[in-house]
C-alpha cells in the first residue's frame, strides 16, 4: 500500500511535469515575454519619477490655488447657518402654539426659560451640530464634483500612448482582471482609512498598512500591464516615455481610488452627522416647548421676516458653491495628480478635511468569525545515514478567528494530517494553536499555545505555549517565554531595525532542555536587498556544559513569497555551518533534526501556479558536523490557501 501511494504521488508530479513540457511549445513564448515584462514592470515600479523644475513650480501653485477655493467656509456664515437654524426651529414651535392658540393672539407658556442652563445648551448643541452639517455636506459636495475626472484623465494618458503604437488591443478579460486586483487593494487601503481614524497609533497600523500596500502594490503592477496591452505593448519593446506613461496611468489609478474612497467614508459621516444635526433638533423643541417668552404676533411677523431674510442672504452665499462649475479644477487637480501627490498636496488636503469637522468613528468591515485555512500535499525523498527515508503526506490545517471585541482576537488552528507512505504517525483532530491576541498600549500581546519562528526559523520553528509580546516603535521586537516540547522553559528576544534597504537584527534565546544540557543561543544578522536579489547573512553562538560553538547561514534570494499573485517566483540558495548549539528545532524540511550539528546547502524555489496555488520544491545536501555523515533530502509540495479574507 505505501508503495502504491509513493509511485502515485511521483506519477503526478512526474505528469505535471511532462504535461508542462508537452505545452512549453504553446505557451513558452508568451510566458517568456510575460516573464520578462514582469521584471521590466517591477524595476519600473522601484524607479523615482522625475519631475522638471518649472512642473514643480506650477504644481505648487496649483496646490496652493486649489486649497484656496476648497477651503472651509467661512466663519460668519457658519454662525449665519446656526442662528438660521435655530430661527427655524424656534419658528416651528411658536407657528404650533399659535394654531393651538389662536383665539388669545398672543404666544404664551407657563414660564420663561430662555435663560435656563437647559435651554441655552440644547440651542448651542442645535447650531453647532447645524454648522458641522452644512459645512460636511458642502465638503462632501465638492470632493464628488471630483471624481468624475480620474476616468477623464485616464482615457487622456491611454490615448496618448495609443498614439505612439499603431496597433491597439483591448480585452475584457483584462478589465474584469484588474478589477479584481482593484477590489482587494480598495477592501486593503479603506481599512487603513478606518483604523487611522479610530486610533492615531501607529503601532495599530502596521498589519494593516503592510496588507495595503501588498495588495496596491499589487494593483499598480497590474495596471501598468493593463495599460501597456491596452495600448498595444510589450514591456519589454516599449519606448522609454511609453513606459512613464504606463506608470503615471497606475499612479492615476492609485490616487483615484484613495479619493474615492475618501468621498465615500464623507458620505458615511455626512449620514451620521445629519442623525445628530436632527436629534439636536428634537432636543431642542422638546426643551423649548417647555417655557418660551411671550411673543405678541407682531413680534413674531417681524421674527419670521428676519429669517426669511437670513434665510435668502445664506442661500445666495451657499449657491456660491453649489452652482460653482469644478469640472475645471477637478481636471486640473486629477491631471497633476501625481506631482501633487509627490509634493504632499493629497496629505495636507486630508489633514485639513479632518480639522474641518469631528472625526467620528465609523465601523471597521471586519468579521466576528471567519474560517481559512492550508491543504497541502507533499512528498520527501530523504537519503543517507540518518535519514527517515521517502514518505508522503497529506494535510490540512484549519484556523479559526474570533473577533471578541474589534481588538482582542482568539485563534485556533486544527491539524489533520495522513501519512500517505513512509514512517510516520497520522495526526487527527490536533489543535495545536489556541491563543488570544491583542494590543496592549503601543505593543501587540499573545498569550496561549501560537506559532514561533526564532531567527527566522533557523534556531527554532513550531508550536510555543506561553506568551509573546511584540512592537514596532522606534524599531521591531519581540520577547516571549514559555515552554515547548523539548523544553519547559524557553526565553527569547529579537529586534530589528530597517535602515534604507538593510534589516539588522539582534536576538538572545534561553532553552532549558529537557534531556540536554541548558542551551544559550545569540544571534546577529544582516540582510541587504539589491536590485534584482537579496543578500543575508546570520550568526549564530550557541553554547551549554560541553560546548560553545560559532554558526553562521548565508543567504541569497530573488523575488518575494506572494502566493496570491499567479506566475510568482521566489528563489532561495543557502549555505548553512550550525553546530548542534546553534539550533532546537529548524525550519528547514531537510535531516537536520536528525543529525548532531550540520553543514551544508540548501535551494528552493516557489512557483504560483494560480491565485492561492502554490507550487514549492527543495533540495538539501547536508553532512553532520560531529561524525561526518551525509544526508540528502529532495521535497515537494502543492498547496492551496483558501478563506484568507
Amino acid at each position: 500500500m505505501n508503495n502504491s501511494w509513493k509511485w502515485m504521488i511521483l506519477a503526478s508530479l512526474g505528469s505535471f511535469v511532462i504535461g508542462q513540457s508537452a505545452m512549453a511549445s504553446d505557451i513558452s513564448v508568451k510566458e517568456q515575454q510575460n516573464n520578462d515584462d514582469k521584471i521590466i514592470i517591477q524595476k519600473l515600479m522601484n524607479s523615482p519619477s522625475i519631475f522638471e523644475t518649472s512642473k514643480i513650480r506650477e504644481t505648487q501653485a496649483l496646490g496652493r490655488e486649489l486649497l484656496f477655493v476648497t477651503q472651509d467656509m467661512p466663519t460668519q456664515m457658519k454662525q449665519e447657518i446656526g442662528a438660521l437654524a435655530l430661527a427655524e426651529v424656534q419658528s416651528d414651535i411658536k407657528e404650533k402654539v399659535s394654531n393651538d392658540q389662536k383665539e388669545n393672539k398672543i404666544l404664551s407658556s407657563q414660564v420663561n426659560k430662555d435663560d435656563s442652563a437647559e435651554v441655552q445648551q440644547s440651542s448651542e448643541k442645535l447650531m453647532s451640530d447645524a454648522q458641522i452639517y452644512e459645512a460636511l455636506k458642502l465638503r462632501y459636495y465638492i470632493r464628488k464634483q471630483m471624481l468624475s475626472a480620474w476616468e477623464t484623465e485616464k482615457k487622456s494618458i491611454l490615448n496618448e500612448m495609443i498614439s505612439m503604437n499603431r496597433e491597439k488591443s483591448i480585452s475584457n478579460t483584462e478589465e474584469h482582471r484588474l478589477q479584481r486586483f482593484y477590489n482587494k487593494a480598495y477592501k486593503d487601503k479603506e481599512k487603513v482609512f478606518l483604523q487611522y481614524q479610530i486610533h492615531f497609533d501607529p503601532s495599530v497600523l502596521p498589519p494593516y498598512t503592510e496588507a495595503s500596500e501588498r495588495s496596491l502594490t499589487t494593483f499598480k503592477e497590474e495596471a501598468i500591464s493593463h495599460a501597456l496591452h491596452q495600448t498595444g505593448f510589450y514591456a519589454d519593446k516599449a519606448p522609454e516615455n511609453v513606459l512613464e506613461l504606463s506608470k503615471r496611468y497606475a499612479e492615476v489609478s492609485k490616487l483615484a481610488m484613495d479619493d474615492q474612497i475618501q468621498v465615500t467614508l464623507l458620505e458615511k459621516r455626512l449620514k451620521r452627522v445629519e442623525k445628530n444635526y436632527d436629534a439636536s433638533k428634537k432636543q431642542y423643541k422638546k426643551v423649548y416647548e417647555k417655557g418660551s417668552n411671550e411673543i405678541s404676533e407682531e413680534k413674531y411677523t417681524q421674527n419670521v421676516a428676519q429669517r426669511d431674510k437670513l434665510r435668502q442672504c445664506l442661500q445666495q452665499k451657499l449657491d456660491s458653491y453649489y452652482k460653482k462649475d469644478w469640472s475645471d479644477w477637478a481636471q486640473k487637480r486629477a491631471h497633476y495628480a501625481v506631482e501633487l501627490d509627490a509634493i504632499g498636496y493629497f496629505d495636507r488636503e486630508a489633514t485639513r478635511e479632518q480639522l474641518m469637522v469631528p472625526v467620528w468613528d465609523l465601523p471597521m468591515p471586519v468579521k466576528r468569525f471567519r474560517v481559512f485555512g492550508e491543504a497541502r500535499l507533499d512528498y520527501g525523498a530523504n537519503h543517507g545515514e540518518e535519514a527517515v527515508g521517502d514518505r508522503a503526506r497529506a494535510r490540512l490545517r484549519l484556523y479559526g478567528d474570533l473577533n471578541i471585541d474589534d481588538n482582542w482576537h482568539f485563534i485556533s488552528m486544527i491539524e489533520n494530517e495522513k501519512v500517505l507512505s513512509g514512517s510516520g504517525d497520522d495526526n487527527w483532530m490536533d489543535i495545536s494553536r489556541y491563543y488570544l491576541t491583542g494590543r496592549v498600549g503601543h505593543n501587540r500581546l499573545d498569550v496561549g499555545a501560537f506559532g514561533s519562528h526564532l531567527a527566522e526559523g533557523n534556531i527554532y520553528d513550531s508550536k510555543f505555549t506561553g506568551v509573546r509580546i511584540t512592537g514596532n516603535e522606534p524599531y521591531s521586537y519581540m520577547a516571549e517565554a514559555g515552554r515547548i516540547d523539548q523544553s519547559d522553559l524557553v526565553i527569547a528576544v529579537e529586534a530589528n531595525k530597517l535602515q534604507d534597504e538593510s534589516i539588522w537584527g539582534i536576538g538572545g534565546y534561553y532553552f532549558d532542555m529537557n534531556d540536554r544540557p541548558k542551551r544559550s543561543i545569540y544571534m546577529l544578522k544582516y540582510n541587504k536587498a539589491f536590485e534584482r536579489f537579496n543578500m543575508g547573512i546570520m550568526t549564530l553562538w550557541g553554547r551549554d556544559t560541553n560546548q560553545s560553538k560559532l554558526g553562521y547561514i548565508l543567504t541569497l534570494s530573488k523575488g518575494e513569497e506572494r502566493t496570491w499573485v499567479k506566475g510568482n517566483r521566489y528563489y532561495f540558495l543557502k549555505y548553512y555551518y550550525q553546530p548542534y548549539t546553534t539550533y532546537v528545532s529548524h525550519t528547514m524540511t531537510g535531516m537536520a533534526d536528525f543529525m548532531h550539528g550540520f553543514k551544508g546547502i540548501g535551494a528552493g524555489m516557489q512557483y504560483t501556479l494560480a491565485e492561492n496555488w502554490l507550487l514549492q520544491g527543495e533540495y538539501y545536501r547536508l553532512q553532520d558536523i560531529e561524525n561526518g555523515a551525509r544526508n540528502h533530502t529532495i521535497w515537494a509540495a502543492l498547496s492551496y490557501y483558501f478563506g484568507a479574507e
